[in-house]
């Protein structure tokens, strides 16, 4: 009852902080009628999104059953905009668990956008757009604490995309017959299958549906890795109560912006989108939204935030 009590207060807050930093510059209703996202929610009185439900703290469930995670709080914000700049008395915002094919879920209208980081690529933009990017990320690994001190050693000093390692470097004998385990679908995935071609090695991928099954791949000796979203494996590692002697490499091996998918070809709602993202950037709301879930936020990251912000 607490955490739903505390849910319903950050929700209203949220709305309250965005409506007083973005009401200026953002009361605009006659201008979006070209819309087809926003024309539907004004028809409507309603607006989807898609999220989740096992990517904490990005974006997930929580113990009370309702959508949460930085990307959902995003989402909720940009309703609220949505909500002031049509001038509705009530909008219904709906959240849609997404178990598979996000870009799908967009694509066909079954929701407005996804609350989800997701790597932007070539194909998906032949599919749906972008917003602008909401977070810095990478894949890194996740072993358990008792892998071979020569395969542990590896994955902490090299980023395995540098000339630290190369098709017929000495090292390569580690990787040799390696099971690493990703999700099916993911950038992690994209990212090992190259990397596995580019220096010539034998090791193994194996695809699972969700991060639990690679935990649990790992777990039970089954995978010698499980490669992911870092501040997705950290958050798996250090909540999810199958988590037993693992650890998460401090390392990423490569870097990756991420963004909220939305309707291609919807000018206007990506404008709403990316107003509503640049004018929080530049404010103590994004902040206090990111260290609510993330962790502190450092210089760098904020510099980050600001420099993606885009002028009026």
């Amino acid at each position: 009852m607490y955490i739903a009590r505390w849910l319903r207060l950050e929700m209203a807050s949220l709305a309250l902080a965005l409506i007083a930093v973005l009401a200026p510059s953002l009361a605009r209703a006659q201008s979006l009628g070209a819309s087809p996202t926003l024309d539907r929610v004004r028809s409507t009185g309603a607006m989807t999104f898609g999220y989740f439900v096992a990517a904490s703290p990005l974006s997930y469930r929580n113990e009370t059953g309702n959508p949460d995670g930085y990307a959902v709080a995003l989402c909720r914000g940009i309703a609220a905009i949505v909500k002031r700049d049509l001038n509705l008395p009530v909008l219904a915002v709906k959240f849609v668990p997404i178990d598979t094919d996000p870009i799908a879920a967009v694509k066909s209208g079954r929701i407005d956008m996804m609350c989800a980081p997701i790597q932007p690529t070539l194909l998906r933009r032949k599919s749906v757009s972008f917003s602008i990017p909401i977070f810095v990320s990478g894949s890194s690994v996740l072993i358990r604490d008792d892998a071979p001190a020569d395969f542990r050693k590896l994955l902490e000093g090299s980023k395995l995309k540098t000339a630290t390692l190369w098709r017929g470097s000495p090292q390569l004998p580690i990787l040799a017959k390696r099971n690493f385990a990703v999700i099916a679908g993911s950038s992690s995935q994209r990212w090992a299958l190259q990397r596995r071609q580019e220096l010539g090695v034998n090791s193994n991928i194996t695809t699972v549906p969700n991060l639990h099954a690679g935990l649990e791949r790992v777990v039970r000796g089954e995978s010698d890795a499980f490669i992911a979203e870092r501040s997705v494996l950290v958050d798996l590692a250090n909540h999810d109560p199958d988590a037993k002697d693992v650890r998460v490499i401090d390392h990423l091996f490569d870097m990756t912006w991420l963004a909220l998918p939305i309707p291609r070809g919807d000018e206007d709602f990506r404008l709403l989108v990316d107003s509503t993202l640049s004018r929080l950037y530049r404010t103590v709301t994004t902040d206090d939204i990111y260290e609510r879930r993330l962790g502190k936020l450092d210089p760098a990251t904020r510099d980050w935030f600001r420099n993606f912000a885009e002028p009026e």
